[in-house]
This record gives C-alpha cells, structure tokens and sequence, in this order.
C-alpha cells in the first residue's frame, strides 16, 4: 500500500472516530436542551396549580387544578374517570425526548418547571413537608422525587410505560375510595383537605355594674 494511500485510510478512520465522539457529545446534551425546550412551551404541573403565581400552592389552589385534571382525564365524559383514562396521555408528555422512557430530570420538569432539572433536593414522601398547608416548588421536586424512585421498580434510573402505568394504578386505587373501578371528581380533590377556618369567638359586651 502507498503512503499516500496509507494517509488516506487513516484520514477516513480520523473524520469517522470524530464523527462518533461528536455524536455521542450531542446525544448527551439532547436531554437537558430537549428539557428546556419542552418546559418552555408546556406550563408545568406547579405553573398551572400556582393561580396568582405566588410561587406557593394552597389547598384551594390544588382542589381547583384537581377538578380541571378530572375533566381532562374524563374522555367521555361520563362523571367519572376508568382506570384507562387515569393514566390517559401522561408517559407520551412526560419523556419530552421520546426515547420510550421517563428519567428523573423529566418527570421533576414535568411537574415542577425546567429548574428542577438541576434541583439537588433530596427526595421526601410528604408533599406538604414542613406542614404550613402550602406547597413550594421544592416541596413538589422532593414529593416527585420519591414518587418516581417508587415507580422505578428495578432502579436503572428510567420508568418504562409499564412502571409508570403500575404506579397509575396504584394512585387511581388510592383515590377510588369506594373500591368501584371509578374516581369521581369527589374522590379526586378528597386526598387534598382543606384546612379548617379558625372560629373566632364573639365576645359579649360587658354587664353594666348594679
């Protein structure tokens, strides 16, 4: 073989072993650029809770975006939600790059907005945390946190559809409280109770001295 020829081989398999490094360079960027790009254009969970944007969810402010979620989940409009319609389009938003699998950064933007991605919060079973009756975001990124561990059934760090739709389940079995096979729009907002107003008591007007 020619020298030249020799640098001809070698110049090929130079543009192919770059072309490979460059290509998984770019694939491990997709995630967070994709994240970003997808948070942008979809108001996450805690956007469309938070009504005047306070950056805090009260009991009233999470009722109210349960019954909105009941009449999008109810397909056919029947008053009540299947198991089916439960689970609805949720995976299909939730993985934004469409590689048939959820991470955690997804899931923490779906629900919280595109900073959650680089949240280091660790993660706590209790949505309501510190229990003021108010929920911040980084209550919802600890909350999701431990919701998608529960879901990641074998650990790998992904929830495929089926480990998603096992935790569906088991949350549609959680709010149907009279064991149905259906939730209502009852049902639905009863997991989140609203805290009691505080009576105030009437005071009486002192007794003239006799």
């Amino acid at each position: 073989m020619s020298q030249m020829l020799k640098w001809a081989v070698a110049g090929v398999a130079a543009v192919a072993m770059m072309s490979v490094v460059c290509a998984q360079e770019k694939a491990a960027s997709t995630t967070a650029t994709d994240l970003k790009a997808g948070a942008k254009i979809v108001k996450s969970i805690f956007q469309k809770m938070d009504a005047n944007i306070d950056g805090k969810l009260t009991a009233k402010e999470r009722q109210a975006r349960l019954k909105e979620w009941f009449k999008e989940l109810d397909a056919n409009g029947d008053g009540k939600v299947s198991p089916d319609e439960f689970i609805g389009q949720r995976f299909v938003n939730i993985d934004v790059n469409k590689d048939g699998s959820v991470t955690m950064e997804e899931y923490v933007v779906f629900f919280a907005g595109a900073d959650a991605a680089a949240d280091q919060t660790a993660a706590c079973d209790e949505l309501d945390a510190n229990g003021d009756n108010e929920v911040s975001a980084v209550e919802v990124i600890a909350y999701r946190k431990s919701v998608f561990a529960a879901m990641d059934a074998n650990g790998d760090g992904k929830v495929t559809p089926d480990e998603m739709k096992a935790g569906a389940d088991k949350q549609f079995k959680d709010r149907d409280a009279n064991n149905d096979g259906f939730v209502t729009v009852e049902e639905m907002i009863a997991i989140i109770p609203i805290p009691a107003v505080p009576k105030v008591e009437e005071k009486t007007a002192d007794q003239p001295a006799e």
